[in-house]
């Protein structure tokens, strides 16, 4: 049987500005800007204030999934802004031992499963990286 309607609330803290055009959710705070647009899920989205309000009617499995994983984009674009986030990565090899190498914006990765010339990845943006 299914429900009547699914709904979840967020509550937008006072440091974060929040747009909603549509179906494209745009959250401004003091770490920077996140934009995603939700427009292909069947999933309702409304901006009251400083309340976001998500729901679907008559939700099949499906639909309300949906629900809870647009609530949860939104609340981690919201700490993302406010707080921040970092990538890390681990490299662990099991046969051919690789080297990893920072040059500027130029990450160089060596004797990856034995090869002889290095790959090398660009680094994107102003992202503080260690090596």
């Amino acid at each position: 049987m299914r429900a009547i309607e699914i709904a979840k609330t967020i509550q937008v803290p006072e440091d974060v500005e929040m747009i909603l055009e549509g179906r494209r959710v745009t959250v401004k705070g003091t770490k920077g800007t996140l934009t995603r647009d939700f427009s292909l899920s069947p999933v309702s989205i409304e901006l009251h204030g400083n309340v976001v309000h998500i729901w679907a009617e008559w939700p099949r499995k499906k639909e309300s999934a949906l629900v809870g994983t647009i609530y949860s984009h939104i609340q981690n674009m919201i700490s993302g802004v406010r707080k921040g986030y970092m990538y890390k990565l681990k490299i662990v090899f099991s046969h051919f031992p690789i080297s990893v190498k920072v040059k500027d914006k130029t990450v160089l990765i060596e004797n990856f499963t034995g090869e002889r010339n290095p790959r090398k990845a660009r680094i994107v943006g102003n992202v503080p990286f260690k090596a």
